[in-house]
């Protein structure tokens, strides 16, 4: 704040332990805070440091984790008074029940230990597709004219069950996956990567 001169009256709304998913929530939320206040510019920063998780006692889970995960930080200004850019609808938020141990992480005495269970992407594909029409379509979106979908990139696999989830025939995916091939998964952050490459070459659209 300081280094940037913030007026000292900024509110501050620190959100912690949403991982892959805080890019999305981020945006949602900022927009949100936009809308609630309009003509002030709302600072999203989503910064995701996951090699904190690296162990000087590796087990396979944490060699796995150091692979797929980097550190990356990110940031956006949203508000009401600009037509530069996208503009965000109503965000929507769906969570699945008895999913606590799928991803996520312990705190030891000496330091965060991930945790991963596999699990069948199929199981979940009817409902993945159901929540993502319902919450498009509350923004008056009809969920089969979507010019591209975005995605927080999480692996091939992640990429390749929600494309099969939504079956995305005539939409643009390459982005998604080529963005992770060039700079693997930085978490949270990544989604916003994404979502700038997608905005700078293909502006137009429902997204």
């Amino acid at each position: 704040m300081k280094l940037m001169s913030f007026r000292n009256d900024v509110r501050r709304l620190p959100i912690f332990g949403l991982g892959c998913a805080g890019g999305v929530t981020g945006l949602a939320i900022a927009s949100q805070l936009a809308a609630a206040s309009p003509g002030n510019n709302v600072l999203l920063v989503c910064v995701d440091t996951c090699t904190l998780s690296f162990r000087s006692d590796p087990r396979k889970t944490d060699i796995v984790t150091n692979v797929l995960f980097g550190d990356g930080a990110a940031a956006a200004c949203i508000s009401t008074g600009s037509d530069v850019g996208p503009i965000f609808g109503i965000g929507e938020e769906y969570t699945w029940s008895d999913t606590l141990r799928i991803m996520g992480w312990d705190v030891e005495n000496n330091g965060f230990r991930r945790h991963f269970r596999c699990v069948d992407t199929t199981i979940r594909q009817a409902e993945f597709r159901a929540s993502n029409r319902n919450g498009i379509e509350k923004n008056r979106i009809y969920f089969d004219s979507l010019a591209r979908v975005i995605c927080h990139p999480g692996s091939i696999k992640v990429v390749d069950a929600i494309e099969e989830a939504l079956r995305l025939t005539t939409v643009s995916w390459t982005m998604n996956a080529r963005f992770l091939q060039e700079f693997s998964n930085m978490a949270a952050p990544t989604v916003l990567f994404v979502l700038e490459r997608f905005a700078k070459t293909a502006p137009h659209g429902d997204m």
